[in-house]
């Protein structure tokens, strides 16, 4: 009498999708008997992952430095737990696991890596950030020009508070609104605008300076109508020096 078929096997997409995203064999199990209600053992589970032909899981991560950026990111600039950064980084498909994150992580030439293990102590850091930057503003209004080139650096080095870039600049733009509204004004730029009757009424004459150290020069100039060449010159000038 042929064995009856195992209920694994409708489950199958669901088991490869939790199999190729780096689940376990035992947190596969579980997950089947928790959202499933079906009781397999591994073994089980392991003759079907080998029957499937799905390859086998990388036990070992390979640090690359794009890795290493993404997880700078993810801690630094986002501010995620370790728990949560590698999650996201195993849904963006990279094979990495707990022990690879956190030997990346605590290597000694990559003491920046600092992580946030909660979201108290995430709620408890940005707290202590806001009530120094309130009490610096007391003091200076200095702090309200830094802006989101100077305020993370300053925080890190004077202050010793390692807080994400992300909610750090949403803390800020909610603290000084004036300051970033300011900001934004002061970088839109109107594009320049000017019209011309026909060619050959102006001219516009430019130079590129880049490759003066190594001897030449470039000089062109462009019909502001046709936007053709007019004319163009590479060699030396008078003020090359050689």
């Amino acid at each position: 009498m042929a064995r009856p078929p195992s209920p694994i096997d409708q489950y199958r997409d669901y088991i490869t999708f939790l199999y190729l995203n780096g689940a376990s064999r035992s947190k596969i199990r579980h997950k089947l008997r928790k959202r499933h209600h079906i009781a397999v053992d591994l073994s089980t589970i392991s003759r079907r992952i080998a029957s499937w032909g799905l390859p086998r899981q990388q036990s070992r991560t390979i640090e690359t430095p794009e890795l290493v950026e993404a997880i700078r990111d993810l801690i630094f600039r986002v501010g995620l737990t370790e728990k949560q950064t590698l999650s996201v980084l195993q849904r963006q498909g990279w094979p990495i696991t707990k022990r690879g994150l956190k030997r990346i992580r605590l290597h000694p030439d990559r003491r920046w890596v600092r992580r946030i293990n909660s979201d108290e102590e995430r709620l408890a850091l940005l707290e202590k950030t806001e009530q120094v930057i309130v009490e610096m503003a007391q003091r200076s209004n200095a702090i309200a020009g830094y802006g989101r080139r100077f305020l993370q650096p300053y925080l890190r080095q004077q202050q010793q508070l390692w807080v994400p870039r992300d909610p750090l600049f949403e803390m800020y733009k909610i603290m000084f609104p004036n300051e970033v509204e300011m900001r934004k004004r002061m970088m839109r730029r109107k594009k320049g605008q000017f019209l011309v009757p026909g060619p050959n009424y102006q001219w516009c004459i430019d130079g590129h300076d880049k490759l003066k150290a190594y001897g030449f020069e470039i000089y062109a100039a462009i019909d502001a109508y046709s936007r053709n060449i007019i004319w163009f010159y590479v060699g030396h000038s008078a003020t090359t020096a050689l």
